[in-house]
């Protein structure tokens, strides 16, 4: 049976790392605009643009909803996965800056978009007094406005197959990566294969079991060094290749020619007992076998022979930026509709996703083990990848499957994460 997940727990995933003490601010909606007299209300369109295939559906539910309750407002919604930033930037060279698209929100990430005039100061619109201080602040920058809008929250780990575990007769997770190695030769004793890769979608690598590994190795000081042309990958990331490693000693035939939802099907039918990804794969799981909301449970990933450094990977799964062009009170309207009127309703409903601000929805084993880590405070919740240029995402993608494919070694990966910053970084 799936149950409600806390709200207070969801706001925490942000305040971790944050300013302390401070609350949220008042919650009451605010007066709808525009309606005080009979004139008919300008049409506007606001654009999306997004990577998120799994919210897809449920983001179209929420902007029908919006637009009968707001008949002159209406959205487009359009989500690209693969090659998001190239797509994003042709659009902002085009001149068709998408309204609302989403970026890394760290200063050096955001810098060129704010410089050259494509994003605005969202500080002013109501939609962020209904979030904590502490969060507002985390992401205030250093002139003092605020360019991006805390969306989605989520976790990345291991989420494994209770009961093969069981049958495996492993009884506590593996926190290091001998003990992972010691799980797998366990599962594969029992004909199971132990990890599922898909390969074929380079995100599934790169966002996932190299960004979470390397942002164990990863210091602010690095990154620092990193924007000043003073550092490279091969100062600290290496040992980052670890659990990669593991996975593809322990996976099926043929990972790369396999994509996420092959994965995630192998992954409910029980063909696999592990897969790295966020709690959005067990909601797919699910749909394919409801006992998945019972047996897929989420565990820290291992990345060394240290227990301690099996902390789970929390994260900002969407900030939204606002282009300069456009209409910031119809898009205030809209995220107040999402997370105070109606369309609170159908997000819990269609959408299901951990949030900003802890709209309640049905949970499941994933995302209760994701609270355990959380209010144990054994979770990365601060980390530098926000700070690497924007769609830095899309280069892991990229090298890490040239390394799984055998075309360079990590020495060869590391020079070519290098090549890509280098290349992202505009003087």
């Amino acid at each position: 049976m799936l149950k409600k997940l806390s709200v207070l727990l969801l706001l925490f995933v942000f305040t971790i790392g944050a300013v302390a003490g401070c609350s949220p601010a008042a919650d009451e909606p605010s007066p709808d605009p525009g309606n005080g007299d009979d004139a008919p209300a300008e049409a506007v369109e606001i654009t999306w643009f997004h990577y998120k295939d799994t919210v897809v559906d449920g983001f179209d539910a929420i902007f029908r909803g919006f637009n009968d309750k707001y008949p002159h407002l209406s959205v487009d919604q359009e989500m690209i996965s693969t090659e998001y930033n190239t797509v994003l930037m042709t659009k902002i060279n085009a001149g068709s800056t998408p309204d609302i698209f989403v970026v890394s929100p760290g200063e050096g990430a955001l810098a060129p978009y704010i410089e050259e005039g494509v994003i605005q100061d969202v500080s002013g619109m109501e939609i962020m007094s209904r979030l904590p201080a502490s969060v507002v602040d985390s992401v205030r920058h250093s002139d003092g406005n605020i360019y991006s809008i805390p969306f989605l929250n989520t976790a990345r780990g291991v989420i494994y197959n209770e009961a093969i575990f069981e049958q495996a007769g492993i009884t506590a997770v593996p926190r290091t990566l001998s003990e992972m190695r010691e799980a797998a030769e366990k599962i594969e004793a029992i004909g199971v294969t132990p990890f599922g890769i898909s390969g074929a979608d380079g995100w599934s690598l790169g966002s996932l079991p190299w960004q979470v590994a390397q942002e164990h190795f990863s210091t602010p000081e690095w990154i620092e060094a990193k924007w000043a042309g003073e550092a490279s990958f091969a100062d600290n990331a290496e040992p980052a290749f670890g659990f990669l490693d593991l996975m593809l000693e322990f996976t099926h035939e043929r990972p790369m020619d396999t994509d996420f939802m092959e994965k995630v099907t192998k992954f409910a039918t029980g063909e696999v007992a592990m897969i790295v990804q966020g709690p959005w794969a067990t909601d797919m799981a699910i749909d394919l076998d409801p006992d998945m909301a019972q047996n897929a449970k989420m565990m820290a990933m291992p990345v060394s022979e240290d227990p301690a450094d099996a902390r789970l990977y929390l994260d900002t799964d969407m900030y939204l930026v606002v282009s300069a062009d456009a209409d910031l009170d119809a898009i205030d309207k809209l995220l107040l509709y999402i997370y105070e009127e109606e369309g609170k309703d159908i997000f819990a409903e269609e959408v299901r996703t951990i949030n900003a601000f802890g709209i309640e929805f049905d949970s499941h084993a994933t995302n209760d083990a994701i609270a355990e880590y959380i209010n144990a405070g054994n979770v990365i919740a601060v980390f530098q990848y926000n700070n690497m240029p924007d769609g830095f995402w899309q280069a892991n993608a990229n090298v890490m499957q040239e390394y799984v494919l055998g075309n360079v070694d990590r020495a060869g990966a590391l020079q070519m994460l290098d090549e890509e910053w280098a290349s992202m970084v505009r003087d």
